[in-house]
């Protein structure tokens, strides 16, 4: 095969692929929606209120901006990084890491690739987001949601996923 013909097999490779990775990849047919539009309100082009949990989250990845958040770039980080992207407090009604019982609140059991309602949160990569939970077992470790299928796991501390921040609804907040 010359090189010409393996570029342009190579090319229809990608777009069949793409186009693939492209459709909706939800199955209305099994599930209801977990995580409706809904549940939650858009306040800007970086914050959203989720309705049901009381959180208000970062609509775009870290690193990552715009009304699609196409603008920028997803960074990825180790965990001690991840934890370094919120101010350093205690304040609930401050920027920071998810727990584990937080960030799973967003997965959308339907969808996968990515496993997220990607009209509240769009641009979300179908890859591992980092929590602010450790691992109890291993103190190397901490735990991940990933949003190719919206599972959660435990992985070393070192490996490098993507953040998206949150914080905790003050009382007036909820009802505005």
């Amino acid at each position: 095969m010359t090189l010409s013909k393996l570029t342009r097999y190579a090319v229809i490779c990608l777009s069949v692929t793409s186009s693939i990775g492209l459709m909706a990849q939800c199955n209305p047919e099994v599930l209801a929606e977990t995580t409706p539009s809904q549940r939650f309100y858009t306040l800007d082009v970086t914050r959203v209120k989720d309705l049901k949990t009381g959180l208000m989250w970062q609509r775009c990845p870290v690193g990552a901006r715009g009304v699609q958040c196409d603008q920028g770039l997803a960074q990825r980080m180790n965990w001690q990084q991840a934890q370094q992207q919120a101010p350093a407090t205690s304040d609930p009604y401050r920027w920071r890491l998810p727990t584990i019982k937080e960030l799973p609140t967003l997965v959308e059991a339907r969808c996968a690739m990515p496993a997220i309602n990607t009209d509240t949160f769009p641009a979300t990569p179908s890859a591992k987001f980092w929590t602010s939970s450790s691992s109890e077992l291993n103190t190397n470790e901490a735990w991940f949601v990933d949003f190719e299928r919206g599972k959660t796991n435990d992985a070393n501390q070192l490996d490098r996923y993507f953040v998206r921040l949150v914080r905790t609804l003050r009382l007036e907040e909820r009802t505005q």
